[in-house]
């Protein structure tokens, strides 16, 4: 049933696998969502483009932030 209702999807992995995730909850006529990617392969990868150039933090202090353990 949670597949049928499309409440568990299959998304394409990082290594081209199949993965089954959460669908779009709740689903909008107008606009109903969709999920592209199950993300990045290795957690963080997309750390410098977030945290420096969205957040503008230098590349210093992200390194900072890493060795401090918070990210």
């Amino acid at each position: 049933q949670l597949r049928a209702r499309e409440n568990l999807i299959p998304v394409p992995g990082p290594g081209g696998e199949t993965i089954w995730m959460p669908g779009i909850v709740p689903k909008l006529s107008l606009t109903p969502g969709r999920v592209t990617s199950a993300g990045p392969a290795t957690p963080g990868a997309h750390n410098e483009e977030i945290y420096c150039g969205r957040l503008g933090l230098s590349r210093e202090d992200l390194a900072a932030l890493a060795r401090k353990g918070v990210i």
